[in-house]
């Protein structure tokens, strides 16, 4: 394997490059970020979402904020510039739905939503918000997430409770200063039993997460889920996950 694909698996639709300028919104395709008006009607929630089987994806994160459907599990697209297609078209990465928007049949639609933007995303509101605990936590201050099913039970720190997913506050973890929360969620747990260690995104610098087959067989290659950047490459074949990083403060356990 030689990189991620998102929920995109057609290679030939999923060329990777680069993004840039996340932090802007325009409406000029090439520059900035973007986002459609398919839930207008519904404002801003404090939720998670993810997809059972995408193959990379986006949990370290600067807020939870989502907008659409959500009801129905329909997250509205957030477009973020992504270089070119080989025939020089603009591209644009879906952080919504980790994929790729501006082939022809994108354009036709004139709606500025990706390919997956029907298919619904598992979520859940208002997430449960924990603080990452300290080194030295130990004992019942040791916080533990086990994932059974696809429910994960939180334990510790004076919490107890199972949930469909959790964040932690994670402020000056990562590399990449705009990140404050770090999801944990089912298939983020379940990609941890190969895991050995984490990469940074070349261009922006988010961490990067391998789920699905790319979590089982270790590659060079890694495709961000923050910008679609396609040529971070590791020093050595790995598995990569932000998960990773908390693992000397945080019990992660899959008995699924």
């Amino acid at each position: 394997m030689s990189g991620d694909q998102g929920l995109c698996g057609d290679p030939a639709r999923c060329g990777h490059q680069t993004a840039a300028g996340a932090g802007e919104r325009e409406t000029a395709a090439g520059a900035g970020e973007r986002e459609t008006a398919a839930g207008a009607g519904e404002r801003e929630t404090d939720a998670i979402a993810w997809s059972a089987s995408a193959t990379v994806g986006h949990i370290a994160v600067a807020d939870n904020r989502l907008r659409g459907h959500l009801d129905a599990g329909l997250v509205d697209c957030r477009l973020t510039a992504a270089g070119k297609f080989r025939h020089g078209a603009a591209r644009w990465w879906c952080v919504s739905h980790q994929t790729y928007w501006g082939v022809k049949a994108d354009l036709a639609r004139a709606d500025d939503r990706c390919h997956a933007a029907a298919l619904p995303l598992q979520l859940v509101r208002g997430p449960l918000l924990l603080a990452l605990p300290p080194e030295q936590a130990g004992g019942q201050q040791r916080l533990c997430l086990t994932l059974r099913g696809d429910v994960i039970d939180v334990r510790g720190a004076g919490v107890e409770a199972s949930v469909p997913a959790l964040a932690l506050a994670v402020a000056g973890l990562f590399r990449q200063s705009a990140i404050t929360r770090l999801n944990v969620t089912p298939p983020a747990l379940a990609a941890m039993a190969h895991a050995d260690g984490c990469v940074d995104c070349a261009r922006c610098g988010y961490p990067h997460l391998d789920l699905g087959p790319f979590a089982v067989r270790a590659h060079r290659r890694h495709t961000c889920g923050q910008c679609g950047h396609d040529a971070t490459y590791s020093g050595a074949a790995m598995v990569s996950n932000p998960l990773y990083l908390i693992g000397q403060r945080v019990s992660l356990i899959n008995a699924s």
